[in-house]
């Protein structure tokens, strides 16, 4: 005798308890999102009960996220946690490489990622104006 694993076929008699999934979305109960997980092979857990919305609703007015599409802007980086999906800049992590380049808003910036990260913090774009410092190009 053999034990098979198996995805749960349905989830019809299961109560409508929607549930937020590790992965930012929302289940009408415990047992799609398991079905979801595994149907599609993915490690998906119940971050918490009730819809993914409210963090996003809040990440909306924190300016970082797409009312359009609800993704995170400017390099943001979302994050799933108990009061919902939200958008952050402090999960960018910049090293101390040296490769300077010139952003058109006239800062200078120690490399790429700096740059990102403060177009994150100030929640505008910041076009790279030339390689190097800024004020050695004319």
């Amino acid at each position: 005798m053999s034990a098979k694993c198996m995805c749960p076929l349905s989830c019809d008699s299961n109560p409508d308890q929607m549930v937020c999934g590790s992965d930012g979305k929302d289940y009408r109960n415990e047992c799609e999102l398991h079905q979801h997980a595994c149907k599609n092979q993915k490690n998906i857990r119940v971050q918490y009960q009730g819809p993914c919305v409210i963090g996003r609703h809040a990440a909306i007015r924190t300016g970082l996220i797409s009312v359009r599409t609800g993704d995170c802007l400017f390099n943001a980086v979302c994050l799933v946690e108990q009061l919902g999906a939200r958008c952050s800049c402090d999960p960018i992590e910049c090293d101390d490489t040296y490769k300077p380049l010139c952003g058109k808003d006239g800062r200078t910036f120690p490399n790429d990622c700096s740059r990102r990260k403060a177009e994150c913090l100030s929640k505008s774009l910041i076009p790279i104006k030339h390689p190097g410092p800024c004020g050695e190009w004319s």
